[in-house]
């Protein structure tokens, strides 16, 4: 619970909704057990074999979670250009029109 609050409030409400696929929370924290296991591999694995068997696949699916995050922030961002364009404000839901 206290990792999900710290995620929603450092990576805001608007870039999560944007997150495509499943939850950036559920793809940030297999990433993690994925690199936690690859750095107990590597270290018992010869570094030319290590490298190419077991930090090439870590290191392609950061690549996938890195694109993710950064179509949700490019999302957010269209999003809250758009509400300002509109004269809107960031709400409990996303952006809403303000009244004038």
């Amino acid at each position: 619970a206290t990792l999900d609050a710290t995620v929603r409030l450092l990576a805001g409400e608007a870039v999560l909704r944007h997150y495509p696929g499943k939850d950036f929370l559920d793809d940030f924290m297999g990433l993690q057990d994925a690199i936690e296991d690859a750095t107990a591999r590597y270290v018992a694995t010869p570094e030319w074999l290590g490298t190419a068997l077991v930090l090439a696949p870590v290191e392609a699916r950061k690549d996938g979670v890195v694109r993710k995050l950064a179509r949700a922030v490019e999302g957010a961002w269209d999003e809250a250009d758009a509400a300002a364009r509109e004269g809107g404000a960031m709400g409990a839901e996303g952006w809403e029109p303000v009244d004038a």
